[in-house]
């Protein structure tokens, strides 16, 4: 007859645990579903035996024997009390080993926790060390940050200070420009001057003009110095003279009298009272009197009211109180179209 399992109460068919102090069979699946209960039956897991089932029948025989032979029916062959002890024993050694997997969990989770405070010692060196580097990488990019607005800025200024430069070089070549204009003037007016000196070595005259002399005196330039022993009290009509010098040297004091003084008198040159006016009608070179024919010409169209010539400078002006035109090249003869 086959052996059932003490669990299942199922046929046992095959090699099989079989308890060698209680003697019960198990499946092998249903001997470890017991483990897991903590009943009197937990003492004898740990002593499984792997019979077959005719073994297990012999075994029954043979203790059914031996229990005839030496014990009643009535008196089982492991008492309670030995049941007990066996439990006790086995107990003792779970606690003892179970005292041993406590305490050497409790080494394990020691050392685990060893190692991860470890871990974290060096990770919190690792995370101030990166924030230190983080810090002298910002501290650096700061740096080279303000250095290049500083050289921004210094561009700035050098660019406005460029500005400023080509604003300069502009007046400055204004300025160079009429500085040629006034050598070219300069130039122009020293050949007049020098081409004037050379005239008036070659011609022994001067013009000089007297107002206000009475007509009815009829004065020749040689009598000129003769004309306060005349009536000069007359009011009858006044005319003007051209006093003809026959040295060059007293034409030229008599003028640069007239250009210190501004305003000059006859009796101031001449031994006489008259106290008319002096003019002086300066020599122009060729081409300062072709430009003063044209000046006069255009005067003339556009109504000016004076014309002038005084140190070799053509003056125009058009009413009394306007500006002074002065003209010294043909490129000037557009002011008077423009004014």
């Amino acid at each position: 007859m086959n052996s059932s399992c003490f669990r299942c109460k199922q046929a046992l068919v095959c090699e099989h645990p079989h308890c060698s102090v209680c003697l019960r069979d198990f499946h092998p699946s249903c001997s470890k579903l017991d483990l897991s209960y903590k009943g009197a039956n937990t003492c004898c897991f740990s002593k499984f035996e792997t019979i077959s089932p005719m073994a297990t029948q012999s075994s029954r025989q043979n203790m059914s024997k031996s229990s005839s032979r030496s014990s009643s029916p009535l008196i089982p062959t492991i008492t309670n009390d030995d049941f007990s002890a066996q439990s006790l024993q086995d107990s003792s050694s779970i606690e003892s080993k179970f005292g041993a997997f406590i305490a050497n969990q409790m080494s394990f989770n020691n050392k685990l926790s060893d190692m991860i405070n470890e871990q974290n010692k060096q990770l919190v060196a690792d995370q101030t060390l990166f924030n230190n580097r983080l810090s002298d990488i910002i501290k650096d990019q700061n740096d080279k940050l303000t250095e290049i607005k500083n050289i921004a800025k210094s561009v700035a200024e050098q660019q406005v200070r460029i500005q400023k430069l080509e604003q300069q070089n502009v007046i400055l070549s204004k300025n160079v420009v009429n500085l040629s204009q006034q050598n070219r003037v300069i130039v122009n007016d020293v050949h007049d001057i020098r081409e004037g000196l050379a005239n008036m070595t070659k011609q022994p005259s001067s013009e000089l003009i007297i107002s206000g002399i009475p007509a009815e005196l009829e004065l020749e330039p040689k009598q000129m110095n003769n004309a306060n022993q005349n009536d000069v009290n007359n009011h009858r009509t006044k005319l003007s003279y051209i006093v003809k010098f026959k040295s060059v040297y007293v034409s030229r004091h008599v003028i640069d009298l007239k250009k210190r003084k501004g305003d000059l008198t006859a009796s101031e040159v001449f031994d006489c009272p008259l106290t008319s006016k002096i003019y002086i009608n300066e020599f122009l070179s060729p081409r300062m009197h072709s430009l003063h024919c044209k000046v006069k010409e255009l005067a003339k169209i556009h109504k000016y009211k004076y014309v002038w010539v005084k140190n070799g400078n053509i003056s125009v002006r058009k009413e009394d109180k306007s500006s002074v035109i002065v003209d010294r090249t043909d490129r000037d003869l557009r002011l008077l179209e423009t004014s």
